[in-house]
């Protein structure tokens, strides 16, 4: 047991007047990188155990008003007997992190944006130069005009999960060499949802979504590059009943690349040149090149 201990803001690295956010950032700051799981040093189990000390007092309004009165001697025993209570809903590092940065298991099916798709497409030179409208055919996932996207039949009703009581998350407590650790799962019973669908939709058999074929116009701009990509939002698959869909990722590749002569890069650099550089790129074979 630590007889010396350090100043609870020094260990957090903030001034004595700091915010509840500035107390916080801090420590999510320094609980990932001495965090067991991803520094190997001798120390950092020591440091994450101060670091979270420190939190527990500080985070809490009453523990924090009687260690600025009083000192640690104000706050003996409120910290260091209470496991890890700063980490309450998280696992090991994993899932820690994602806890923090919006990955902590928490995002359920409902609101899983669809998944990105990305085409390949191949215009001409003279396209490249120009600028073009490119039509584009694909099979997307649309959400279900029948449900409207819910996934169960229309006029029929759906129950909440009586597992996870309709969070769509299951709370599991264990024990480790740390101390009590409450990790936060999806619930396996709805799947994340929070509700059962007792009567699927008979267009979309409850996903909320349907396959549609479609065709989409891509503006090419002038002067577009080999290897340009461009993205269209959310025109890809939808998400799952109702949530936002994909983007579309165009990756545009230009033929007729053996045209990069000196006569070629000079009409770049000048646009004016263009219409005569297409003239001879029209009326020459596609072996032709400037001398």
């Amino acid at each position: 047991m630590r007889t010396n201990k350090r100043d609870y803001y020094d260990v957090l690295g903030v001034e004595r007047n700091a915010s509840d956010e500035e107390i916080k950032r801090s420590f999510r700051k320094l609980a990932l990188q001495y965090h067991p799981d991803r520094n190997q040093d001798s120390d950092a189990t020591e440091k994450f155990k101060e670091i979270n000390e420190a939190y527990q007092i500080l985070s809490d309004p009453q523990k924090r008003s009687a260690y600025d009165q009083f000192g640690h001697a104000g706050v003996s025993g409120n910290a260091s007997s209470q496991g890890f209570e700063g980490f309450e809903g998280f696992g090991g590092f994993g899932d820690i992190f994602d806890a923090f940065f919006g990955q902590n298991n928490q995002s359920n099916s409902s609101a899983r944006t669809g998944s990105d798709v990305r085409v390949n497409i191949t215009i001409s030179f003279e396209d490249s130069v120009l600028g073009t409208d490119q039509k584009i055919e694909m099979t997307r996932y649309e959400g279900c005009t029948k449900c409207k996207s819910s996934g169960s039949e229309p006029g029929k009703s759906v129950r909440s999960c009586q597992a996870c009581n309709g969070s769509g998350q299951i709370s599991r407590s264990s024990r480790s060499i740390f101390g009590n650790f409450q990790q936060v799962v999806t619930c396996s019973s709805c799947n994340g949802e929070g509700k059962v669908i007792t009567n699927p939709c008979t267009t979309c058999n409850g996903d909320g979504r349907s396959r549609q074929k479609r065709q989409l116009s891509v503006k090419i701009p002038a002067g577009i590059d080999d290897g340009t990509q461009i993205v269209l939002r959310g025109e890809s698959h939808a998400g799952l009943h109702g949530a936002p869909a994909g983007d579309l990722y165009v990756a545009v590749s230009v033929y007729n690349l053996q045209f990069k002569s000196r006569y070629y890069t000079s009409s770049l650099r000048n646009k004016n040149q263009y219409p005569d550089m297409l003239w001879r790129l029209r009326n020459q074979d596609s072996t032709w090149h400037t001398k």
